[in-house]
């Protein structure tokens, strides 16, 4: 996961909210906040366990180019 995706993730947890205005109707903006925090909770939940190694951003890069290349060498 990205810096600025743990980032915000962290402020929407922090205000309980997203950090902009949603255009739905009251029904269904508060059925997708609902989701969304569901969602965030589960991440940080994931993110803050005991033990979990983390990925730099660097190391996921490097892997993802790597991958990249397999796949382009495959394809050729």
């Amino acid at each position: 996961m990205s810096e600025a995706i743990r980032i915000f993730i962290r402020q929407v947890n922090t205000v309980k909210g997203l950090p902009f205005e949603m255009k739905l109707n009251a029904t269904a903006a508060t059925e997708h906040d609902h989701w969304f925090k569901e969602q965030v909770e589960s991440v940080l939940a994931k993110v803050n366990q005991p033990g979990r190694v983390s990925a730099s951003h660097e190391d996921v890069g490097t892997r993802l180019k790597s991958k990249q290349a397999a796949l382009l060498k495959k394809a050729a």
